[in-house]
C-alpha cells in the first residue's frame, strides 16, 4: 500500500465512505479467554488420545510378543496391564476434554 492509497482511504474515512465496523467474531475479552481455554483444552485432549493409543498398543504388543515367545518356546509370558490401563484411562480422559 503506496502514499496515495493511505491518501485516499484517509480522505475516504473522513467522508465517511468507509464502515469501521468491529471485525466479526469476540470482542469479550472474558469471551475470548474462554475461548482459548476451551481451544488448548480440545488440544490437550487430542495429546492424551494420542499418548494413551500409544501406551495401549505397547502395552499389547509386550503382551502379545512375550505370549508369542512363550508359546514356541515354553515359559512364562508378560501380561503388561499396566500400560494398557493407563492408556485406556488417557484415551477415555482425552476424549471428555476433546468433547467426543
Amino acid at each position: 500500500m503506496g502514499f496515495d492509497d493511505v491518501a485516499r482511504r484517509m480522505k475516504e474515512r473522513h467522508r465517511g465512505e468507509i464502515d469501521y465496523a468491529p471485525p466479526p467474531g469476540p470482542t469479550d475479552p472474558d469471551r475470548m479467554m474462554a475461548e482459548a481455554a476451551s481451544t488448548e483444552q480440545r488440544s490437550s485432549g487430542s495429546g492424551d488420545i494420542v499418548f494413551g493409543a500409544i501406551l495401549l498398543i505397547v502395552g499389547i504388543a509386550i503382551t502379545g510378543i512375550t505370549h508369542n515367545s512363550a508359546s514356541r518356546e515354553g515359559g512364562t509370558y508378560v501380561i503388561a496391564y499396566g500400560p494398557m490401563i493407563v492408556g485406556a484411562i488417557k484415551i477415555l480422559r482425552g476424549l471428555a476434554r476433546s468433547g467426543g
